[in-house]
């Protein structure tokens, strides 16, 4: 009996012990379980191939206003490539003109001969001072001589200076001796109180007729024995030209 009541508590013992180690041997916290979600099912989208829109080629008519768009494109550019061009020789023509040696050049072969003076029939004191003139006033003198006097517009414009110097309120202390004008260069000759003619003549350029056709003035005063004070002045007329 005793036998018995001692296998009993060997096997007891041994099966507490097992549980108590079993116990020990789990983590302490149990981890929740994680349901995994469904990965989506991605269906492909298959275009139907025969519903798809087809792209209508270009027309005739659209392929030649892209032919006239390429084109414009193109001149434009080689006129604004001219236009550079024409604008730098313009410059390179202004500084030659302007340089010493041309001017120098010009008064050596443009001069005013007795022939030229004789011709135009130019009364004392301007005859005397006309003769020595050279390079570019020479120029616009041998220009007016040689040009049209007689057309309308120019006469008209002839009319206009000698009306407003007439009518200038200091007139009556200077003489209007002539006015003419050609196509490309106006004359004027004065005589007496050439300071007062002076003061006119500044009035005169600022009227919109004179800016609107003269872009040059080149004037002389001086004082004779036998006439006494006279001014000579030659304006430039404006003409046509490349637009800048």
């Amino acid at each position: 009996m005793r036998n018995l009541l001692w296998i009993v508590a060997c096997i007891g013992s041994f099966v507490f012990g097992y549980l108590a180690a079993s116990r020990s041997a789990e983590p302490s916290g149990s981890a929740p379980n994680v349901v995994s979600a469904p990965s989506p099912v991605i269906t492909p989208v298959i275009q139907d191939v025969a519903k798809a829109p087809i792209a209508a080629p270009p027309s005739s008519q659209q392929l030649e206003q892209d032919h006239s768009s390429a084109l414009s494109v193109d001149l434009e550019k080689q006129l604004q490539a001219q236009q550079r061009t024409i604008d730098k020789q313009r410059v390179q023509l202004r500084k030659i003109l302007n340089s010493k040696a041309y001017q120098k050049a010009l008064a050596e072969t443009i001069q005013v001969t007795n022939e030229d003076v004789e011709q135009d029939n130019l009364p004392e004191p301007f005859k005397s001072f006309v003769e020595r003139l050279d390079g570019h006033i020479a120029e616009q003198y041998l220009t007016l001589i040689n040009e049209p006097q007689d057309q309308d517009e120019v006469y008209m414009l002839k009319q206009n200076i000698a009306d407003f110097l007439q009518m200038h309120e200091l007139s009556h202390l200077y003489e209007i001796e002539n006015v003419r004008c050609s196509q490309s260069v106006c004359e004027i000759r004065g005589l007496k109180d050439t300071d007062s003619l002076r003061i006119a003549l500044d009035a005169l350029s600022k009227q919109p007729f004179w800016r609107q056709n003269f872009n040059s003035t080149s004037s002389s005063s001086s004082n004779s024995k036998e006439h006494g004070k006279y001014l000579y002045l030659l304006a430039g007329r404006k003409v046509v030209s490349i637009p800048k």
